[in-house]
């Protein structure tokens, strides 16, 4: 058997998920989706609510952290 590890995810990068993802269907519902740039606002979006990554995985022992 297999066991997991369950990681609490920051409500910020719930919040742009969502956000994003509503970004994303807007541009498959307008069309814009054919258009070459039609990444952009999603890239905008994720880059201003991106956070630094936590130290704990700068280390190169991370995942077996998860699993002690």
């Amino acid at each position: 058997m297999r066991a997991f590890c369950l990681l609490q995810v920051p409500a910020s990068f719930l919040e742009t998920v969502r956000i994003t993802v509503q970004e994303f269907m807007k541009a498959m519902l307008t069309g814009k989706a054919g258009e070459p740039s039609w990444k952009k606002p999603i890239y905008k979006i994720i880059h201003q609510r991106d956070d630094p990554i936590p130290e704990f995985f700068r280390s190169e022992s991370w995942l077996a952290q998860l699993t002690d």
